[in-house]
């Protein structure tokens, strides 16, 4: 198992949303870790991410740059660099970069984030 993994060893992944996705630790770059996922996101300027939740993981987002919004089962706030979002299981959200720059964050989920570990809600 590698223990140090660098940024620029990984090509990013492009989700549906226009997101740019470095998962460095987890189960989606073969880490086969299946308690923590560690991922750098850039989500490019006006977009957003699907509305979901996740039924038993817990999700740390820590902004680096860029500043959007988030909503927290309804509830929107603005995040800027420094803020550090803790989501706890089944807390929907989304995050909604409304501003003219990229917001890059890194993304902390225990255990790992799976595809099929993220439930969308319609709005």
């Amino acid at each position: 198992m590698k223990h140090i993994n660098a940024l620029a060893d990984f090509s990013p992944i492009k989700t549906p949303t226009g997101n740019k996705l470095i998962e460095l630790v987890g189960l989606a770059n073969g880490h086969f870790d299946k308690n923590l996922s560690f991922a750098h996101i850039r989500i490019p300027p006006h977009s957003e991410d699907p509305y979901h939740y996740h039924p038993t993981l817990t999700e740390l987002y820590y902004i680096l740059e860029g500043s959007c919004h988030i909503d927290l089962d309804g509830e929107k706030s603005k995040i800027k660099p420094g803020d550090c979002i803790h989501i706890p299981p089944l807390v929907k959200h989304k995050l909604i970069n409304d501003s003219d720059e990229e917001l890059v964050l890194l993304a902390i989920c225990s255990p790992a984030w799976t595809e099929k570990g993220e439930v969308p809600v319609p709005e």
